[in-house]
């Protein structure tokens, strides 16, 4: 009898585990809104162009890119663009070609010197000052380029670099979108049942 009393309160116990585990795995991964791409930047900006919000807002999701010209000042101003990326998508975007007139033309006043403690995450080998904490670029003329993001930006995330100018909204090339789909809630909940069953059955062998 007290066997049994022992394995009723270790069953409750089991039971108010997965309550708490089942809504917190559903929570994480059910696409709660970001915040604004620039959010971050706008915070360290010493630029004194009033800025409010990224210049160019694009969004990415699984059947292509949009873009959004919030009608900011140019960030330097004169022309530069702190460009926004939010990644609405299922997929890892690891870059983004654009096109625009002289976009890519750096003069080394890029979005990094206006920020006030920048820091660069130590796997971007940018060295234009463009291209955000995590953004460098592979560019082919002054109109064309590629932007690349540093260990990708995920399904939710957003990130930000600058350009010489805006791009062309009507001539996005997604070039590196990729990597494996988020998992849907319910796998997660199937995934913390089965590590929780898991630990319970550990705990019974070794009693």
């Amino acid at each position: 009898m007290m066997k049994t009393n022992a394995n009723m309160k270790k069953s409750r116990r089991l039971t108010r585990h997965l309550n708490l585990l089942v809504p917190l795995a559903i929570f994480s991964f059910s696409g709660v809104a970001a915040a604004g791409p620039c959010t971050s930047v706008l915070g360290m900006y010493n630029g004194g162009q009033g800025l409010t919000d990224c210049n160019v807002t694009i969004t990415v999701t699984n059947s292509g890119a949009s873009a959004v010209n919030n009608s900011q000042n140019p960030y330097d101003g004169v022309e530069d663009q702190l460009i926004g990326v939010f990644n609405n998508s299922s997929k890892i975007i690891n870059s983004i070609g654009l096109s625009g007139s002289g976009i890519f033309g750096f003069e080394g006043d890029g979005i990094d010197i206006y920020l006030t403690g920048f820091v660069q995450n130590s796997s971007n080998p940018d060295g234009t000052t463009y291209g955000g904490a995590n953004g460098n670029f592979s560019v082919v003329d002054v109109n064309n380029g590629t932007v690349f993001f540093a260990g990708g930006i995920a399904p939710g995330g957003t990130d930000y670099f600058s350009l010489e100018g805006a791009p062309n909204t009507a001539s996005f090339s997604i070039t590196g979108v990729n990597g494996g789909t988020v998992p849907e809630p319910a796998s997660i909940a199937l995934l913390g049942l089965g590590l929780a069953g898991l630990s319970l059955s550990r705990r019974k062998s070794r009693q």
